[in-house]
């Protein structure tokens, strides 16, 4: 899960570090669930779990580069960032956990009826866990103009726009609390009506599988359809 913390108000999140973003998506493997997140309330294109993420994740200023909910941007002492060395954090960090045996993996099937997105998501645990997981549908729109400070100007195309949550809530519902056994599947739908001003075309869907831990959320795992961020 790589998150960009940013806002349309801000200028270098507009200018090298919308650049930055752009190397990191090139950068990453195909497995990366990608998002472009408006973390301050003041920022157009904001939401709650946008702001919630802004908080949990560390965020120290914007832009920020986050992979499972962790900050990896590289500041200078001097208050700059390091873009080179925040890409190459961040690529690291994804192939890293793109190589590693998952404990869970997700997948859904969707369907958009009008204006009603609905998500049918299956997530299978692969060992015997005991804790409270949590699974997270995730509305992602790409492409999305809006105006930008910086470089990025009037009318930019905003990349993997995170429009919010499914359910409402910043870290999804509550799919199994306690003891999970190896093979175990569960079964969990989503439903949400999307916002006429969104371009359905361009709409994805990310699961990301948090495990809640002395009340903060752990990523465990994130899942993407094909084609999409």
């Amino acid at each position: 899960l790589i998150t960009k913390m940013t806002a349309t108000w801000c200028g270098p999140c507009g200018s090298w570090g919308w650049t930055l973003f752009e190397d990191i998506i090139s950068g990453v493997s195909n497995e990366a669930l990608i998002m472009g997140v408006y973390s301050p309330a003041s920022s157009e294109l904001t939401n709650a779990t946008a702001e919630q993420w802004g908080n949990d994740f560390n965020a120290q200023g914007w832009p920020s580069y986050c992979v499972n909910g962790k900050n990896r941007t590289e500041y200078a002492s001097t208050g700059g960032i390091f873009t080179s060395t925040t890409a190459s954090n961040c690529i690291n960090a994804s192939d890293s956990t793109a190589g590693t045996n998952p404990l869970a993996a997700m997948t859904y099937q969707k369907s958009i009826n009008g204006s009603t997105l609905t998500v049918n998501t299956a997530t299978k645990f692969y060992a015997t866990l005991i804790g409270q997981y949590y699974l997270g549908a995730y509305i992602i729109e790409d492409g999305v103009i809006a105006d930008q400070a910086g470089d990025a100007g009037p009318g930019a195309s905003h990349h993997f726009v995170l429009r919010g949550s499914m359910d409402g809530n910043v870290y999804g519902t509550l799919i199994k609390g306690g003891s999970v056994e190896a093979n175990e599947t569960i079964e969990q739908a989503f439903t949400m009506e999307l916002d006429p001003s969104w371009v359905t075309a361009n709409i994805t869907v990310g699961l990301v599988l948090w495990n809640q831990v002395n009340g903060s959320y752990l990523f465990m795992n994130a899942y993407k359809e094909e084609g999409g961020h």
